[in-house]
């Protein structure tokens, strides 16, 4: 896809400061905040069947992803979720045919994966205040989002400090700061899209 086609089909929410901010830093939140498959109850499909393999794997190839690790819940919160950039995972509900709007799931998830939107489109809103405010405090400590408990926020913006290399973050600056000086939009309307 094209930059302006991927600027076309992203979350409106999410500016370009955002999702150029988020995507450099995929791996250091993935790695702080896990996603854990039991939450959803879900399994890896493996070799097994599912009608959105072969539509997953499409969008992969196209997003220059590689390959898409999928895994099965009975209740997903969507027809198709993404949960990793860095090793582009997504959860499927169990769906007996490939229908249309489960089509659309699974290239509007593989378009998120492709933008390392994992961490706003699984987490709640409340963490991902949390996780942005963690991370925008290694810009501005001072930085505090509304309704975020401080003492969570202090552990998280440590664990960010600690795992965030300083040649990134100094690289990082100058997008941080745009986002911070432009305002910081609701994690609900960000996790919407």
């Amino acid at each position: 896809l094209t930059p302006e086609a991927i600027a076309l089909l992203a979350p409106p929410a999410v500016d370009l400061p955002l999702r150029e901010l988020l995507g450099r830093v995929a791996g250091v939140l993935e790695a702080l905040l896990p996603f854990d498959p039991r939450s959803l109850g879900a399994t890896a499909l493996g070799d097994g069947d599912h009608p959105l393999r072969d539509e997953l794997s499409a969008w992969a190839r196209m997003l220059d992803l590689g390959s898409v690790e999928i895994l099965v819940a009975p209740d997903v919160p969507a027809i198709c979720m993404p949960v990793s950039r860095v090793r582009p995972t997504v959860v499927v509900s169990a769906l007996r045919e490939a229908t249309p709007a489960g089509r659309f799931a699974a290239a509007r998830a593989m378009l998120l994966t492709a933008l390392s939107l994992t961490i706003p489109a699984r987490l709640a809103a409340s963490e991902f205040t949390l996780a942005l405010g963690a991370l925008l405090r290694q810009f501005d400590p001072m930085y505090k989002p509304e309704g975020v408990d401080a003492a969570r926020l202090v552990e998280l913006s440590a664990k960010v400090t600690r795992a965030l290399p300083r040649e990134l973050h100094a690289e990082l600056t100058p997008l941080a700061q745009r986002i911070l000086t432009g305002g910081i939009k609701d994690a609900e309307a960000i996790r919407a899209g």
